[in-house]
């Protein structure tokens, strides 16, 4: 235990550490992921195999990720027991070549999560991701604006999952977030945030609207006065 080993060549680097049987390999690291653009390749991939609930053997949690992937946990919950259950995230700095859909908003990461042997004994999954505050901050977003969202390959469209914030620290904001399968995902904006421009024109029109219907109030009781 505790043995690693470590390489770097030509900026790709591979660690494999005998601690927690996690392997990691990356390209890159930092900031949130570009919008417009398409990564045909993740550039940080982590395999680890799952550490087994000592109260139920049908629970596996896989911990221990790179701050770079935005995730802290993955607890699967499974209706059988599974011979050497292992997960490996991707993490790709902009939307993945394989998803069509580009997400609106800000975006923290794009991810791939994939189980494997597991044999369709998925019951549920509870995934528990980070957001540094700086990112939030640089962002003009607030801890209460983020989500994770759920790529739909048959509908081509992004399902926002259910997301619960959870505890912070100096650096991050973590949230809960259940699914009962897997794809690509993005930690991302869950709401439209109006530029000021948009802003003023929204209270604009509402004030004429609101204008115009007091006018015509008022010209209606005068003319049922009369």
């Amino acid at each position: 235990n505790g043995t690693s080993i470590s390489t770097s060549t030509s900026g790709l680097s591979i660690t494999v550490s005998s601690t927690g049987t996690s392997t990691t390999t990356s390209t890159s690291g930092g900031g949130g992921s570009s919008a417009g653009t398409v990564a045909a390749t993740p550039s940080l991939v982590e395999t680890q195999t799952a550490e087994v609930s000592e109260d139920d053997n049908k629970t596996f949690i896989f911990q221990n990720f790179s701050s770079e992937t935005g995730i802290k946990k993955i607890e699967i919950e499974a209706t059988e027991e599974t011979t050497n259950p292992m997960i490996t995230v991707s993490k790709y700095d902009a939307r993945p070549i394989n998803v069509s859909t580009e997400k609106t908003g800000e975006v923290y990461r794009y991810l791939q999560i994939e189980p494997q042997n597991f044999d369709s004994t998925i019951e549920k999954t509870t995934i528990t991701f980070q957001v540094e505050k700086s990112w939030l901050s640089e962002s003009n977003l607030e801890k209460g604006d983020i989500s994770l969202f759920k790529f739909d390959a048959n509908t081509a469209a992004w399902g926002e999952l259910p997301t619960r914030q959870q505890e912070e620290d100096d650096v991050f904001y973590y949230y809960d977030a259940e699914t009962g399968s897997f794809s690509y995902f993005a930690i991302a904006q869950n709401k439209e945030i109006l530029s000021s421009t948009a802003a003023s024109n929204r209270l604009l029109w509402i004030i004429i609207t609101a204008s115009l219907v007091s006018i015509i109030i008022i010209v209606s009781m005068v003319i049922y006065r009369r």
